[in-house]
């Protein structure tokens, strides 16, 4: 096969000579493309060839066939300064035998949540080899978002790490999907310096976060002129669990059964007609109730609403001022804190009826997170000896 397509193995820089085949393996001869040769002492250019090898090296699989690189590698003299030295080839690590495509492919089947042994045993190599790839791959990956620019809408949110490092915030880039980082701790002694020396925070337009005091604070003192917005799903999830706490001083033998508590927390939108028949003959037999979950809804229904514009955002601002009078005036204690933390919280909510994004997705890369560690749960750290 003289001059085939040498997109077959997905490499630039090189030239295919011919193909052979067998039913166990893929071997493609390929030529570097280029003449010349840069002399690794002087950097003078030079076409004299001294000899030249082939070599054999590993390359990602071709319809679950293993595929072998056959390069022709030439040894150049220097003209200037006399030394003889082998040409770099594109896409392949000095004294490497397989290329980084191959390894970037075993990082990801592995770094998906595959057993290490099922991934070295498909991919023909040591279970230490892919440890390695894993580790090259991720130096890799953090040096490309080391030289990338802080996010533009940044997501911030914390997920329990270990048990001996305790908690990790993972920084997330809400427009790309994508995220920036993960750095251990969720307080100003362990995020601060971080903070103060990243690079292109001053990109930073929106901030979405949770109801916690302390990233409002690390934002408002490293990135001050970012928009702070809370995350919508933790400001109805809250609401819903302080009125379900006085439901349970009206009455606490309707709060213990987990059919009323589900229909309750549910938007009254979701009910069918025969469920909210039924609910509401059970919260007209119970003084109180109907009227606490006609104030609920009246929230939830507030809370819901996105993409409002500066016209309707001035109604939306006295509404929510007397949705917090109501609650102060409420003689429940869960209620009073609902209006101090609203309150406390009021600008942060009116942006976020004026901003259509959630921090769902910093949420969704938790779980993959999460799954990742189940999945090796009960494997020893590869540093510490002994360990199989």
């Amino acid at each position: 096969m003289k001059n085939s397509n040498s997109n077959l193995v997905d490499l630039g820089g090189y030239r295919q000579e011919k193909l052979k085949e067998n039913g166990k393996e893929l071997r493609v001869f390929l030529k570097v493309k280029s003449r010349l040769g840069y002399c690794p002492c002087c950097n003078k250019k030079t076409r004299t060839v001294y000899e030249f090898k082939f070599r054999d090296i590993r390359h990602s699989f071709w319809f679950d066939r293993p595929s072998i690189l056959v390069v022709k590698q030439r040894r150049f003299k220097c003209n200037h300064c006399k030394k003889r030295f082998w040409e770099r080839l594109p896409g392949i690590a000095q004294y490497s035998r397989r290329t980084e495509t191959f390894r970037k492919q075993i990082a990801k089947r592995a770094l998906e949540g595959h057993d290490n042994k099922l991934v070295a045993k498909d991919f023909r190599v040591g279970q230490s080899t892919v440890l390695r790839d894993i580790k090259h791959h991720s130096k890799l990956e953090l040096k490309k978002k080391q030289d990338k620019y802080f996010p533009v809408v940044l997501g911030i949110d914390e997920h329990h790490f270990t048990k001996k490092k305790g908690f990790a915030t993972t920084f997330c880039d809400l427009k790309r999907r994508k995220i920036y980082d993960v750095r251990l701790g969720r307080y100003e002694s362990s995020l601060g310096n971080f903070l103060a020396n990243v690079r292109g925070k001053e990109r930073t337009k929106i901030v979405v976060m949770d109801l916690s005091s302390s990233y409002r604070d690390l934002i408002q003192k490293y990135i001050p002129w970012a928009k702070i917005v809370t995350d919508r799903f933790h400001v109805v999830r809250l609401t819903i669990q302080k009125f379900v706490e006085v439901w349970k001083y009206l009455d606490p033998s309707g709060r213990g059964k987990r059919g009323l508590v589900s229909l309750f927390r549910r938007h009254h939108s979701k009910l069918t007609e025969i469920q909210e028949l039924k609910f509401r003959k059970y919260l007209k037999s119970k003084p109180g109730l109907e009227s606490l979950y006609d104030f609920k809804n009246e929230i939830h229904d507030f809370l819901r609403q996105k993409n409002l514009t500066r016209k309707k955002m001035k109604h939306q601002i006295k509404r929510l001022g007397h949705i917090i009078e109501d609650l102060k005036a409420s003689k429940f204690n869960p209620m009073i804190t609902l209006a101090k933390t609203f309150e406390s919280w009021q600008e942060e909510i009116l942006r976020m009826l004026r901003f259509s994004r959630s921090n769902g997705i910093t949420e969704g890369f938790h779980t993959k997170m999460e799954k990742i560690s189940r999945i090796a749960y009960g494997f020893g750290s590869p540093s510490r000896k002994g360990t199989n």
